[in-house]
């Protein structure tokens, strides 16, 4: 960990408790405060190599990773199902269509082994409606609650990128961009917990970037 970033990790472990972080707000502040401080760096760099004859361009382009594997249903409510693009616990989450509205959507299934349990099932639609009551940037929309023969699901935003698990799998973040995701992750934690949310399985592979 870089010497200069230990100090704001300490007051959020809460090591000293003089200087421990009581609300997110006080963290995320400390963290947009040290985000300027480290762009005011990179700028001032940024200047610096500019003036060099010897700089050269670089670009960066994101892998793009489809997963293709038989799909065990076409169509799911008014929803085309065009491939499976992750699994979890909870259910597997397909690339679907919506035919109504002429955009992609993410659709969440619920395996039908769970499907049988009611207490899965209440669990499953609980979580969806709860979260389909929170409107901001960085958390996932719902557009959609059903069930079809059987199947569970629900029908969300669809996120054009990757997962941070993905990116980090390529490369480590150096800290501004660490600094970005975390203030941003932050942010839709705040709003879930607003309106009495806990994810309980925050982690790389749940954070999609777009």
């Amino acid at each position: 960990i870089p010497a200069e970033f230990r100090p704001l990790i300490d007051r959020a472990l809460g090591f000293d408790p003089n200087q421990r972080c009581e609300e997110i707000e006080d963290l995320m502040t400390q963290l947009r405060n040290f985000q300027s401080t480290l762009r005011q760096e990179a700028m001032t760099k940024d200047l610096s190599d500019s003036r060099s004859p010897n700089r050269e361009p670089t670009q960066t382009t994101m892998d793009s990773r489809e997963k293709h594997a038989g799909l065990p249903f076409e169509r799911i409510g008014h929803f085309q199902i065009r491939r499976r693009i992750g699994s979890g616990g909870m259910g597997d989450v397909y690339e679907g269509y919506d035919e109504s509205l002429k955009r992609k959507v993410a659709i969440k299934v619920l395996p039908p082994e769970l499907g049988r349990h009611d207490s899965f099932v209440k669990r499953f639609y609980s979580e969806a409606a709860s979260v389909a009551k929170i409107v901001h940037p960085h958390i996932v929309q719902i557009f959609f609650i059903g069930e079809d023969h059987g199947h569970h699901f629900f029908a969300m935003e669809f996120v054009d990128g990757e997962s941070l698990a993905e990116q980090l799998g390529r490369a480590p973040l150096s800290i501004t961009d660490a600094l970005n995701v975390i203030v941003q992750i932050l942010e839709g934690l705040q709003a879930a917990h607003r309106v009495g949310l806990v994810h309980r399985d925050v982690k790389p592979g749940n954070i999609l970037r777009e």
